[in-house]
């Protein structure tokens, strides 16, 4: 299932007892390229269009798993062009019942 709210975005997914939600806001996530607000000093825009690259919430409800993670920027790419579908996990959480603040990640 999918559920957008202006800027927020949310991917359910069902199959028995497990439901695992993606999660991610897209504002602030485009790559503009160039750095300093010059438009002479961009990148060449990808083919298909603008790509935005949001970071993004994982959570499994059967195992009470939740992760943060990202796709990477074109600086931490390293032009590795064939990795286009890589992310970086930056946490980790492991709970039981819901997830608090306080929970180690």
């Amino acid at each position: 299932m999918l559920d957008v709210d202006k800027s927020e975005i949310t991917l359910t997914n069902k199959v028995g007892n497990e439901e695992i939600i993606i999660s991610a806001n897209v504002n602030h996530s485009v790559d503009g390229g160039g750095g300093d607000g010059d438009p002479s000093m961009s990148q060449k825009e990808p083919p298909g269009g603008i790509r935005a690259k949001p970071n993004f919430d994982v959570e499994v409800k059967k195992g009470r798993l939740w992760c943060s993670a990202a796709l990477p920027s074109n600086e931490m790419e390293g032009g590795q062009e064939d990795f286009e579908d890589v992310f970086v996990i930056g946490e980790v959480s492991l709970f039981d019942g819901e997830a608090k603040k306080t929970d180690y990640a």
